[in-house]
């Protein structure tokens, strides 16, 4: 299966595309990162003010990826979803047609091949199921659901209780159905796709690496919320788990894909989503890549 040729980034040779569908976008009113304040931004003088909301606030979105890998279709996270009882408000009984904009992009339902979560928190589980009829089903019917085994057994102690019913709503129908697959990293999918351990934002938190030929890209999950992050790996966000663990984590991978033609794909960042790495002395600066972005041979 084949999705539309509307793209992130594409191989050379076309066996690797990956895109983007964004749910939503936040311009700056969700509470993240506390040391990200209008003044400490300035700071970062590579910061684009793509980035940024109109009061310089955190501008992110929400957003599922599709790679197509060996002809596989492999989404990595789902958003939010509709009819979602959850504890942010505003993200709770979404009813929008999110599901079309899915379609609209080439990605037929019955097709999809692999589901990976990156972790178990509310934006990034939520079209995992479909409310049909008053019960919850599998949006993707064919698809493995793809979860840390460590990252499940911590959501099932903490993550209700922050972000509301995302366990039974979310998770267990796809269980129920006998499509969960619980891995512990790295776990390849294939030749190309490998899923590795980033913990800290949750005990069990996952990337995504996309490896083929000279093209190696990563999609952080929230390993990375923002790029001022990349300026600043010492600032937590609210959410994360385990603070020094997030930070040692970012300084991993910052430090490995500075400078070696990596491309980081933010799963929240706005504008085109992705770039590469730099090392900028001691510090680390984001070179912000375009949309169609092609591998050159």
């Amino acid at each position: 299966m084949k999705t539309t040729e509307n793209y992130l980034i594409r191989s050379n040779d076309n066996k690797i595309k990956i895109k983007r569908v964004i749910e939503t976008t936040n311009r700056g009113t969700l509470p993240l990162i506390p040391n990200a304040t209008p003044d400490n931004l300035k700071k970062i003088p590579w910061l684009d003010q793509t980035f940024l909301s109109e009061k310089q606030g955190l501008e992110i979105v929400v957003q599922l990826f599709v790679i197509e890998s060996n002809d596989k279709i492999i989404i990595v996270d789902t958003c939010i979803g509709n009819h979602k009882d959850l504890t942010y408000l505003p993200w709770a009984n979404k009813q929008s047609k999110f599901l079309e904009k899915i379609q609209a992009a080439g990605v037929v339902q019955t097709e999809v091949d692999y589901i990976v979560c990156t972790h178990i928190h509310l934006d990034h589980i939520g079209w995992n199921t479909t409310k049909i009829n008053n019960v919850w089903e599998p949006t993707f019917p064919n698809a493995s659901y793809i979860f840390s085994e460590k990252e499940f057994q911590h959501a099932k102690k903490y993550e209700n209780k922050l972000h509301g019913n995302i366990i039974e709503e979310s998770i267990n129908p796809v269980i129920k159905s006998g499509q969960a697959m619980f891995i512990s990293p790295p776990y390849s999918i294939d030749n190309n796709v490998t899923i590795i351990g980033t913990p800290g934002h949750t005990p069990g938190h996952t990337s995504v690496v996309v490896n083929y030929n000279n093209l190696n890209i990563i999609i952080t999950g929230d390993m990375i919320h923002h790029p001022c992050q990349i300026a600043c790996p010492d600032w937590n966000s609210y959410y994360d788990f385990d603070k020094d663990l997030s930070i040692k984590t970012r300084r991993r991978i910052l430090e490995k894909n500075a400078g070696q033609n990596s491309i980081l794909i933010g799963s929240h960042f706005s504008g085109s989503s992705f770039g590469q790495i730099i090392k900028d002395g001691d510090k680390y600066a984001f070179d912000i890549l375009c949309e169609n972005y092609e591998q050159k041979d």
